[in-house]
């Protein structure tokens, strides 16, 4: 059984584990639960433009701490349009 973990991180550094708003450090614990019974997980990681690129790595280490060795990245550009 495969287990997909979508991680988000969006412009204002707010980080979101498939779709709910999670805490770095609440990570393991989600992560050991949600992969339970999966014989192969992979994280997907998508981080607005804006994120700093240390968050990104931090959030790269602690998926590769925790057993999830296959992942992707996207990064997406900023929102730059402006309304008036």
């Amino acid at each position: 059984q495969t287990k997909n973990f979508a991680f988000v991180l969006d412009g204002a550094g707010v980080l979101y584990l498939d779709g709910q708003p999670v805490e770095f450090n609440d990570l393991p614990r989600l992560i050991a639960e949600k992969k339970a019974g999966a014989t192969n997980v992979q994280a997907i990681i998508s981080a607005d433009k804006k994120v700093e690129h240390g968050k990104v790595i931090q959030l790269i280490d602690i998926v590769r701490k925790n057993g999830i060795a296959e992942f992707a990245i996207s990064v997406e550009a900023a929102n730059t349009s402006k309304s008036n």
